[in-house]
């Protein structure tokens, strides 16, 4: 079959929609990218009822992600961390140091992070505003290492939103192109991250 050259962007448009339905899916980036993560909290986090339920055996999500003990967990696998700050309330961001007040794990998927005894859990949620993490995420470093088995999911959801262009609905998946996409996925309690 011989693709008349006018329907390049077209293609290309729907490629990128499934593109982003599965980077929905399994709750990552496809490549590398940069990466902005803020935990924050309002005043009324700060209650004892709050605190005492993060620090309870087993894991939770209370605004910043899960935790258990002192890993904090980010929300996709990571490459590297660019870097991470912490504001007091009513002050500016303090820069943290890395391997001295936070040490990165990012063998783990997802990454995550553990804070060190001078920025513990209690003064986390207790004093700080917010945590800011910038670092780069995503399953493969570029394009050409994406897995096999999503590439070829894009492109069979792509061949069936293009095959179905003028239906007024397409079911963008079937057992076969899930069957593709299920080993990538994510599974996080409370919902996809």
């Amino acid at each position: 079959m011989v693709l008349d050259p006018s329907q390049t962007s077209l293609i290309q448009a729907l490629a990128q929609t499934a593109q982003d339905y599965i980077q929905d899916i399994i709750g990552d980036y496809l490549v590398a990218t940069p990466i902005t993560w803020v935990m924050a909290k309002d005043e009324m986090s700060q209650n004892d009822f709050y605190f005492r339920s993060f620090l309870s055996n087993g894991s939770g999500s209370f605004g910043y992600g899960s935790g258990g003990g002192q890993w904090i967990n980010l929300p996709t696998g990571a490459q590297s961390i660019e870097s991470v700050t912490a504001a007091f309330w009513g002050q500016g961001e303090v820069a943290l140091v890395e391997n001295q007040d936070y040490f990165p794990d990012l063998t783990t998927d997802p990454a995550r992070i553990q804070l060190s005894f001078s920025y513990n859990l209690n003064d986390l949620y207790r004093n700080h505003s917010h945590m800011v993490v910038q670092y780069t995420g995503g399953i493969a470093a570029d394009a050409a290492s994406v897995p096999t088995s999503l590439v070829l999911a894009i492109k069979e959801m792509t061949k069936r939103m293009y095959k179905n262009r003028g239906a007024d609905e397409i079911k963008l998946t079937n057992s076969f192109i899930d069957s593709l996409i299920s080993p990538h996925q994510r599974f996080n309690f409370g919902g996809r991250p």
